[in-house]
């Protein structure tokens, strides 16, 4: 299994359709639809503030993943130390 920092690691994933690596709150790497999507890194820093806020959990629990859902796509994210990986796939 390859490195959750290599894209090629991501873009295996089954139906995806784009993907993104957020480190410290900066874009490093992405592809397919979320390609140098910049303002997409705000959303995503916005959503996770939100999720780490005290109104969804107390500061002893932590979230391995969220996902977004639409009809026809959703969106995975997850964070690994500074690192958040978003993944973008086909339901």
């Amino acid at each position: 299994m390859g490195s959750p920092l290599d894209p090629e690691f991501l873009t295996a994933a089954r139906n995806e359709r784009g993907y993104m690596i957020i480190y410290d709150g900066q874009l490093v790497k992405s592809g397919g639809e979320l390609e140098n999507k910049e303002s997409f890194v705000n959303k995503v820093m916005n959503l996770l503030n939100v999720c780490h806020s005290e109104v969804f959990i107390d500061q002893k629990t932590s979230f391995e993943t969220i996902t977004v859902e639409f009809a026809d796509f959703n969106y995975c994210i997850g964070t690994q130390a500074k690192h958040i990986y978003v993944l973008k796939r086909d339901k």
